[in-house]
């Protein structure tokens, strides 16, 4: 009885100093935390971030956050409905003390400051043998019998963030209102490369909920006649066009997320195809498109130099941005792509190899040289060429060696990062840590 009063004891004691826990964490929550390391001084993106409250991905976020912590706080009521303890006095949750302990313990010694991270992994873990699964799944073209694309795991979108991207960037303050009188000094460029400028895990939690959003908003609608979209080749098309960085912008070259041009613009707004992808995901009951609705109708045909926060600012920017840029790269496959490789004579839809064959085309026609590089390469083969040929020719795009240089950093990087954070010697690859099957409902 002795022993049981004491550990009960000490339960109490360990969740009364959870308040001093709390009040220590309170008082550290106005420090900026920027994971893009200490030299990061600027606000300008995180003010813009956080005064963004009028656009429906923005809203979308929210009560998707909303919605994640009743779930979580309604698990942990369940784990911790626990028996009484041996005086028949409902006691403290053991779980609920431990954590609390770890917590604690963390702010007397930083260097045991682990528990977050730990936490942050566990989903993943949880999944780990379906991210292997979904690695082989992604070696198919589309899985056909599934609606449903893999989820990017945050952690692998916030060290692509951490890349340096380089050029001019606009922070919008407020969603885009073409009635209203700031609209100038909304648009107004805010070029200043000399400060680097802040990204904490608030801003990645965002972006990672709002690609995720886009991807399954496709996938759901069935925009193609292909299957789900693949999130392996989206997540390092926009690491390599701009880290995941919406402000990015310059007309003359490409600007936000996906780095569009007018031209790109068009092929989607003005397209019979384009408009096709537009309308399915307008009329979408998918609960992932709800976010993106108000970009959908009447789509801009170009970029304008003095309108970029219709393209930039973090709300209707970032949703109108990530809707173009993942259509485009559907047109251009569904459109161009697959019709240049259906002229060979071994083309299927149902192999590994066509499905690298057609990623590597699409992929080189997004960049810098165009449709017109792929179709040169092609015309050089004969109708008897196979896949893994006519992958090989257009490994010399310029585009793919970007891309390809990109994920060869960033997936070791990740890797690297995963196992010292959770201690872990199991030698996992980085890129089986970035994408988990959508879980069953």
């Amino acid at each position: 009885m002795q022993k049981c009063r004491s550990i009960f004891f000490l339960l109490n004691l360990i969740i009364a100093l959870s308040v001093s826990y709390s009040s220590a964490q309170s008082a550290q929550a106005n420090t900026l935390k920027c994971i893009n390391g200490k030299d990061a001084k600027g606000t300008k993106w995180i003010t813009s971030f956080t005064q963004d409250t009028n656009s429906d991905l923005k809203r979308a976020y929210l009560e998707f956050k909303k919605e994640k912590e009743e779930e979580n706080k309604r698990l942990s009521n369940e784990e911790n409905d626990v028996p009484q303890n041996c005086n028949g006095i409902a006691r403290p949750p053991l779980k609920k003390a431990i954590n609390t302990t770890f917590k604690l313990m963390s702010t007397i010694f930083p260097q045991l400051a682990l528990w977050e991270t730990l936490t942050y992994y566990w989903e993943h873990l949880r999944y780990e043998k379906q991210q292997r699964n979904s690695i082989q799944e992604n070696t198919q073209i589309i899985p056909k019998n599934s609606s449903k694309s893999s989820i990017i795991n945050t952690i692998c979108i916030s060290e692509a963030m951490k890349n340096e991207t380089g050029g001019n960037s606009v922070y919008c303050n407020t969603a885009i209102d073409k009635s209203s009188p700031e609209k100038k000094r909304l648009n107004k460029k805010i070029p200043d490369n000399s400060i680097k400028e802040c990204i904490d895990d608030s801003m990645v939690d965002y972006i990672s909920f709002s690609v995720n959003s886009a991807i399954q908003c496709f996938s759901e609608s069935k925009t193609t006649d292909f299957g789900p979209l693949d999130s392996k080749l989206i997540f390092e098309k926009l690491t390599n066009e701009s880290a995941f960085n919406y402000t990015l912008a310059d007309p003359a070259k490409g600007i936000s997320i996906g780095q569009l041009t007018s031209p790109a613009i068009r092929e989607l707004s003005e397209s019979k195809s384009g408009k096709a992808i537009l309308a399915k995901l307008s009329e979408s009951e998918s609960k992932h498109c709800n976010g993106f609705k108000n970009v959908l109708d009447k789509p801009p045909s170009k970029i304008y130099t003095n309108d970029v926060c219709a393209w930039v600012s973090p709300g209707d920017g970032l949703a109108r941005s990530l809707i173009y840029s993942i259509g485009y790269y559907l047109t251009l496959r569904d459109n161009y792509i697959i019709p240049q490789l259906k002229k060979f004579n071994s083309f299927t839809y149902d192999s590994a190899d066509w499905a690298e064959a057609i990623k590597s085309a699409t992929t080189a026609a997004y960049g810098r040289e165009g449709i017109k590089f792929v179709k040169l390469k092609l015309s050089r083969l004969t109708p008897n060429s196979n896949a893994r040929t006519i992958n090989s020719a257009l490994q010399t795009s310029a585009y793919i060696k970007e891309v390809a240089n990109k994920k060869n950093d960033l997936y070791p990087r990740i890797q690297a990062n995963f196992q010292r954070q959770v201690g872990s010697s199991e030698q996992q690859e980085g890129e089986s840590l970035c994408f988990i099957n959508y879980p069953n409902p």
